[in-house]
């Protein structure tokens, strides 16, 4: 008993310092204060440079770093196996602890990667190339939900948010990281050139993005839009409380809201409700669904367009989870089907190869798949739709740029999470795209959080969790959008990390060789 109470001390003592780089981590990112965003990193990568030649701690260090952070940050993923599977208090804890396995495993996969390279490298080189490898690493990591250490400079709004339209959100995760490179060679060397250096380049990057906040947008034209928020909950749920009456208790929902909202607001312009909030089917031409009849002739009376979250078919019975534009007398003029469909939960992977798979496990949706990014032409205005975590992707949002968006419009249905994190989390990463691109962003969802951020970067009033609600905003346009400089390259990060990773092991190798 002494002996595995001295072993398992012992352990801890070997790797306390993932530990707490796994503590620091999870506890800087969104809704948490970023207090330790500077060098959350640091003891990780400390801990790799004493451990350079074992590759097992490197393992387990890193691993145990993840697996920390994705319990902390990542919380949200036992209460949606409860409320999305279904899945006992217990089953979902489960869940959770698998998820905190694997989920970030790109951080054991860097730190073995870095320690066989390194070793052939000149030292100095081997800490330069950490974050290259790191990141490159973090970048080919195959998740839904893309996140990292540059969007939490939005959460608590910095002047750098703005030097996005040059270098995009993972940008500001690069110097994030370098910045922790900065404080682990001031360990390593005692030499306090490197910190110095750190905080000169945070003060400037800030001053620039002042700087640029400062020049004004140029808009000539406004869009006056109300967002509603129904809070419908989980369709699941819904359906057992509401039984038969399931789908008129949610269309009269959003309907008595919507009116209510433009009594107080009736100079609105468009209706925007979430991911979808229509309960019926949607198709082209004169509506075949009695819900969709009851919508048409709701809208025609409001006499106000609406663009709506819906499930659309088409004339061959396919299935669509899209965004979808009616006019003032109810009728359909513009839709987009989303193209990103979330595994598991909008169809299941292998499917189209073998089809018995969709008769295996009933429960999993099977809708249709868009053709891509696709913008929305409402009375002259380019609308860029994206639906759920479409948004997290900012080369989706650039081709949206390219075919001339003048404003973006997300719709989500976010209530499978509770009040957990990942509705900031998510929010805040979905208002991300306004400032690289400088065009607003107007985000619609069922349960929070609903909002509009301009092309500047001010974020209007944002929705309550969980409640019913409506948002009356006033957005400012360009009829005519320049293009910033980060929407030429976004989605391009993975090969210039790439090209640079190269670049420094090649350094040095060399040296290295040159100094035996």
């Amino acid at each position: 008993m002494i002996k595995t109470i001295l072993k398992r001390t012992q352990r801890l003592k070997t790797y306390w310092l993932p530990i707490v780089s796994g503590i620091c981590i999870g506890t800087t990112y969104i809704p948490f204060f970023p207090w330790a965003l500077a060098f959350c990193l640091v003891p990780l990568w400390f801990f790799w440079v004493q451990n350079q030649h074992s590759l097992r701690r490197l393992w387990m260090g890193s691993w145990l770093t993840q697996f920390i952070l994705n319990l902390i940050g990542f919380h949200w993923v036992a209460h949606t196996s409860i409320e999305f599977g279904g899945f006992p208090k217990p089953v979902g804890y489960v869940i959770l602890l698998l998820f905190a396995c694997a989920a970030h495993l790109y951080y054991p996969i860097a730190a073995i990667l870095w320690g066989l390279v390194s070793r052939r490298m000149d030292r100095r080189f081997a800490w330069l190339l950490i974050p290259f490898i790191f990141s490159l690493c973090e970048l080919l990591n195959p998740t839904i939900f893309f996140w990292h250490l540059g969007y939490p400079w939005l959460w608590i709004n910095l002047p750098a948010i703005h030097t996005t339209q040059w270098i995009g959100f993972y940008g500001l995760n690069l110097f994030t990281l370098f910045v922790n490179l900065a404080l682990l060679i001031t360990l390593l060397t005692r030499r306090y050139r490197y910190l110095i250096t750190a905080v000169i380049a945070s003060v400037a990057i800030n001053v620039i993005g002042q700087s640029l906040k400062a020049h004004p947008f140029s808009y000539d034209k406004e869009l006056k839009v109300l967002i509603v928020q129904a809070n419908i909950g989980n369709a699941i749920k819904a359906e057992q409380d509401k039984g038969v009456y399931f789908h008129d208790y949610i269309l009269r929902k959003y309907l008595e809201i919507t009116d209510k909202g433009l009594r107080e607001h009736p100079d609105t312009d468009l209706i925007i409700w979430p991911e979808t909030a229509f309960p019926g089917r949607v198709t082209r031409g004169f509506p075949r669904d009695l819900f969709q009849n009851k919508l048409r002739y709701s809208i025609n009376t409001l006499s106000t367009p609406l663009l709506s979250g819906a499930y659309e078919e088409d004339t061959e019975k396919n299935i669509y989870n899209s965004l979808v534009l009616f006019d003032k007398k109810g009728l359909v003029v513009d839709s987009y089907r989303k193209t990103f469909l979330l595994a598991f939960g909008e169809f299941f992977p292998g499917a189209e190869y073998y089809p018995q798979l969709k008769d295996w496990f009933p429960m999993v949706s099977d809708f249709g798949r868009g053709k891509g990014p696709q913008t929305m032409d409402f009375e002259g205005i380019r609308m860029g739709a994206q639906i759920c975590y479409e948004s997290l992707f900012d080369d989706f949002s650039k081709k949206l740029v390219q075919q001339g968006a003048q404003i973006i419009v997300n719709v989500t249905n976010d209530s499978w999470f509770g009040t957990t994190a990942e509705p900031y989390q998510h929010g805040y990463m979905t208002l991300a795209r306004a400032l690289e691109f400088k065009v607003p962003l107007v985000r619609s969802t069922n349960t929070g959080i609903s909002t509009v951020i301009t092309a500047e970067g001010v974020i209007g009033e944002k929705s309550p969790l969980h409640q019913e609600w409506f948002g009356h905003y006033v957005v400012p346009y360009s009829s005519h959008p320049e293009r910033t400089l980060y929407s030429y390259y976004a989605g391009f990060w993975p090969y210039i990390i790439s090209f640079f990773t190269l670049i420094v092991i090649i350094g040095g190798l060399v040296v290295k060789t040159r100094k035996s």
